[in-house]
């Protein structure tokens, strides 16, 4: 987890960085660069602190955890596009995660709010969450263009096949509809 996260953010911190003295010293404008550096420090510390958050708690409250999870949409939303954030809830019931439950099914949704912001081109990304029977269900829709998974290239299948492999590991149920040009849906029940 600290590899494929952290680690791949500060890889781009680092590569931002390289950026910003390159350009200094051809004297080309670097305002564009300090931005990028900026943004990708504030999102690594903000990642170690979730990471954190999670890892120091033994138990977490399916309304705790959706509560971090909408602040993480907020914030990619506000510092990516300008998508808007529709959020539906319903915990009548509560159901507890542990850390290793809450860490991976908050990865999942990460690497979802994340693809819809940079791919789907759509201007709403809606969150909903409730629990029901002991189970706690996750839903991420964009309406967006979609994508055909057969076109995707190398890069792209490995978010999907990490995403598959964190909800086996906490033996949820992961659904990916994806509708072209109507955008995707991703749903997590735990």
């Amino acid at each position: 987890d600290l590899h494929d996260n952290l680690g791949s953010q500060m890889a781009l911190l680092s590569n931002n960085i390289e950026s910003l003295g390159t350009n200094y010293k051809k004297k080309n404008s670097i305002d564009d660069n300090i931005e990028n550096v900026k943004r990708t420090s504030r999102q690594l510390l903000q990642t170690l602190r979730e990471t954190i958050w999670i890892l120091n708690k033994e138990q977490i409250s399916t309304e705790d955890f959706f509560d971090k999870l909408i602040d993480y949409a907020h914030r990619y939303i506000q510092g990516s596009n300008n998508m808007k954030l529709q959020v539906n809830e319903n915990f009548a019931e509560n159901k507890v995660l542990n850390s290793n439950e809450a860490l991976q099914l908050f990865r999942i949704c990460q690497e979802t709010i994340t693809n819809a912001c940079k791919y789907s081109t759509g201007d709403i990304l809606a969150i909903s969450g409730k629990v029901s029977n002991n189970k706690f269900e996750i839903e991420i829709a964009d309406n967006g263009k979609g994508f055909d998974t057969d076109k995707t290239g190398g890069t792209e299948h490995y978010g999907l096949k990490n995403m598959k492999q964190r909800a086996e590991a906490i033996n949820a149920l992961l659904k990916i509809d994806i509708r072209d040009n109507e955008g995707v849906v991703v749903s997590v029940i735990l």
